[in-house]
């Protein structure tokens, strides 16, 4: 499957034709039911379609993007339709704490370990 975004859009929510919208959403439906994730990063979620999918399919998903007004959308959403898997973060990856970083955290499961990983 291939899709191609819009080289007239000026925004992020116009980035897709119709069709390769659908076909994205498709595409992402098709992945993560051959691979069975029990956890999802989506990195750039924007309002959380792509994310939403995998939720849906009982992932623990993080819905992580640096725009303020869509994760607060996204968050919105996910609190208003109870989704329990759906997790909206605010981060913007060029403007982390120093203290932040890989070598600081363990990430097990759901729980978030804040100290060195050994």
């Amino acid at each position: 499957m291939q899709f191609a975004v819009a080289s007239s859009a000026t925004t992020w929510g116009d980035s897709y034709q119709e069709e390769s919208f659908k076909s994205k959403r498709e595409l992402v439906s098709e992945y993560l039911e051959a691979v069975d994730p029990k956890y999802v990063w989506d990195l750039g979620a924007n309002d959380g379609v792509f994310s939403r999918i995998a939720s849906r399919k009982q992932a623990f998903t993080v819905s992580i993007d640096s725009d303020p007004g869509v994760v607060e959308a996204n968050y919105i959403q996910a609190k208003a339709q109870k989704e329990a898997h759906l997790h909206p973060l605010l981060i913007d990856p060029a403007n982390h704490s120093a203290r932040l970083d890989r070598d600081n955290f363990c990430f097990i499961g759901s729980m978030v370990d804040r100290r060195v990983c050994a």
